[in-house]
């Protein structure tokens, strides 16, 4: 196949053009002409299901934060538009918010230990709701797969 040329937008873009051999077309038997529009027409209703298959939508969790201070400070989602939220000081310098609506949790402020960041806007992308499990979502070192096992726990 032809290498695709690189668009300005980083993108590729390939065009894939065809020509018919009408003289050769017009030659072939009927079940050959009948089967190629058969395979024709196979590979067109599968590029449609494809094209109108429902893509993963991404979920960009937006953060803005500090670390040229004595301590670092993150904010990450929309911390201030919960109707719910936790919240835990582990030292002077180290504490920890976050928000929740609707069960899910939807943003938070790090100061000092800045490691857990990955972690929640993870669950943010989920659409998880987690706003039950905030003595785990507040331990030092959020442990994904104790929420795991909780979830099912509960469902029961």
């Amino acid at each position: 196949m032809v290498e695709a040329p690189q668009t300005e937008e980083g993108w590729f873009a390939l065009h894939d053009f065809r020509s018919i051999d009408w003289d050769g077309w017009r030659d072939a038997p009927e079940r050959e002409r009948r089967r190629a529009i058969e395979e024709g027409e196979a590979f067109l209703k599968h590029r449609e299901l494809v094209a109108d298959a429902e893509e993963e939508a991404f979920r960009w969790v937006s953060t803005y934060s500090i670390t040229h201070f004595d301590f670092p400070f993150l904010s990450f989602g929309h911390p201030t538009l919960g109707d719910d939220e936790c919240e835990r000081k582990y030292s002077d310098s180290e504490w920890r918010r976050l928000t929740f609506k609707d069960g899910k949790l939807i943003g938070g402020v790090l100061i000092g230990d800045l490691s857990q960041q990955s972690t929640f806007k993870k669950l943010i992308r989920e659409e998880r709701e987690v706003a039950d499990k905030k003595e785990l979502l507040l331990e030092e070192d959020v442990d994904l797969e104790k929420l795991e096992e909780i979830a099912p726990a509960q469902a029961e």
